[in-house]
């Protein structure tokens, strides 16, 4: 049997050279084993040493250190993050929950606290404590850090005109541009110029059967508004709606979709429920959405409800963020589009939402075959810069421009201002004439009003009560119409009127509601009382006042 070989331990300069490392093994370090190793960088991050009984001091030396984190910003009281585009996926914002918390304060000071050793007090190296990232992310107020009210992927257009180029946070506006197109610098803002990007930009939608012209500059209203909307206030919804399926509704809103943000907008559906349209609504506000589709209503449906009339008219929300405890209130930014077949608004609704008719004259229309463009969701992406230059072009010009401004309209001044005004100036219509409480039998509603006050005032001169109405109505030879009315205003499973109570109720919502009949500014009010105390109704004229 052999003898084992023995250990040889050499030491001094008698050691060989260690064996060379294969660089693809993962543990490998060029520098281990050379003689005089670079130094370990020092730690530049502030020191905080934390002790006991000073959770005070700890609060707030760790907000002191938040404003150096540039990535993290506040809204509605919570603080959140941007989420840069990846893919076919939009930036938004998002919440920044406690381990994150934890990883910032982590990466912004360098946390240290004394522990014993033996006999010995040593200094280590410690996490932020879990008290102090509770209450940092509870705060709700943290001095230093920037409001973001919006994320926009095409270049904002501040109020004087100028426009922010370059990818960043604009601190005018609240908003973070997070670029991912390649927009050229415009420098020609001249209202020929804008004229001109005008008749570009409906040229891309020139082969959708419009039912006028004042439809094409709807959708351009549209396609303007999320431009300014960080600072311009609420912006009337675009309804587009037609008379046939297939007519190209969708593919407008997301004609629209992947000029503002690169791709097809999300689609949302229509509630009446309002406890979900109020949580939906908070959830999009708080991600800081900039466009918003509600897809195919319901055929023949109405626009309306509390929560969605808000949504439009309002620049605050204020709610339960669902999951947690605690309120927020955060702005409202979002541009809203909707579309369906014979949609129309209902009376509050109809000052809100503007109509994007289209009438296409074919049994099918989504078979045509004469479009120039037969894949336009490619081709806007194709010419997606140059869009986006060409409604830089429009609404920037204006808003340079020292143009009379047009008569504000109520509830949107400052969209009159801005998207309304530049598109009467680069030659396009006044879109306002499109707000549904314009278009005569848009609004099915006021159109019953108008109705009800023409009937009720030709047959009570002295005025009436529900229960006189009713029964006048059940005169076949003398209602004069009051029947049909009444029954489409209150109807019941006869096909008749109701009770009393629910034809009072409704009257009681026209009050004063002032309405043209007859090319007379009329409305229905309250009149004394009749037998048994019930209300007395009656027609009267009112003066008139100048409008738009």
């Amino acid at each position: 049997m052999s003898e084992a070989p023995r250990l040889r331990i050499v030491r001094g300069e008698d050691a060989p050279e260690p064996p060379p490392r294969d660089p693809q093994d993962p543990g490998f370090d060029p520098d281990a084993g050379s003689k005089g190793s670079a130094k370990a960088e020092p730690d530049e991050r502030p020191v905080v040493v934390v002790k006991g009984g000073q959770q005070h001091i700890l609060l707030d030396r760790a907000l002191s250190l938040l404003p150096a984190a540039k990535e993290v910003y506040v809204r509605g009281n919570t603080l959140c993050r941007v989420v840069p585009p990846m893919g076919e996926e939009a930036a938004c914002l998002l919440p920044i929950h406690k381990s994150e918390v934890r990883v910032i304060l982590s990466r912004l000071g360098h946390w240290v606290a004394d522990r014993r050793r033996g006999d010995r007090v040593v200094t280590c190296d410690v996490d932020p404590p879990v008290p102090i990232i509770e209450a940092v992310s509870n705060r709700g107020v943290w001095p230093g850090l920037r409001v973001i009210s919006l994320v926009s992927c095409v270049p904002p257009v501040r109020p004087d005109g100028s426009v922010q180029w370059e990818e960043g946070f604009d601190s005018c506006s609240g908003t973070y541009y997070v670029k991912n197109a390649e927009v050229p610098k415009q420098t020609l803002w001249t209202q020929d110029s804008a004229v001109a990007c005008r008749k570009k930009l409906l040229d891309v939608v020139a082969d959708f059967p419009w039912a006028s012209d004042i439809d094409q500059d709807v959708w351009l209203a549209g396609l303007l508004a999320p431009f300014v909307r960080a600072w311009c206030g609420p912006a009337p919804a675009v309804l587009i709606t037609s008379s046939a399926a297939g007519s190209g509704k969708s593919l407008l809103a997301d004609v629209i979709g992947r000029v503002i943000i690169g791709r097809d907008l999300s689609r949302m559906t229509w509630t009446r429920n309002q406890q979900d349209a109020r949580k939906e609504l908070l959830a999009l506000a708080v991600r800081g959405e900039a466009v918003v589709l509600m897809d195919n209503l319901p055929n023949g449906s109405t626009i309306e409800g509390a929560v969605f009339d808000n949504a439009l008219t309002a620049s605050r929300v204020f709610g339960r963020v669902l999951g947690v405890t605690h309120m927020v209130d955060v702005s409202l930014k979002s541009c809203w589009y909707l579309t369906g077949n014979n949609i129309s608004p209902s009376s509050d609704s109809s000052r809100r939402v503007l109509i994007c008719n289209l009438a296409s004259k074919c049994e099918r229309p989504d078979e045509r075959i004469d479009m120039r463009e037969k894949r336009l969701r490619q081709y806007v992406m194709k010419w997606r810069s140059d869009m986006i230059a060409w409604a830089i072009t429009v609404i920037a010009g204006y808003l340079k421009s020292t143009s009379l401004r047009p008569n504000p309209l109520g509830s949107f001044e400052g969209w009159s201002d801005s998207v309304r005004g530049a598109v009467i100036w680069a030659g396009g219509a006044d879109v306002v004439d499109a707000l549904g409480s314009r278009i005569a039998g848009a609004d099915l509603e006021a159109e019953l009003h108008v109705r009800l006050l023409r009937v009720w005032g030709d047959l009570f001169t002295r005025g009436a009560t529900a229960s006189t109405a009713l029964a006048r109505a059940g005169e076949a030879d003398l209602n004069e119409g009051l029947a049909e009315v009444l029954a489409e205003l209150c109807p019941g499973r006869d096909g008749r009127a109701t009770s009393v109570k629910y034809l009072t109720k409704k009257l009681r919502s026209m009050k004063n509601k002032v309405r043209t009949v007859d090319g007379r500014l009329v409305r229905i009010e309250r009149k004394g009382t009749g037998a048994g105390g019930a209300p007395v109704w009656i027609v009267t004229e009112v003066k008139e006042e100048k409008a738009l």
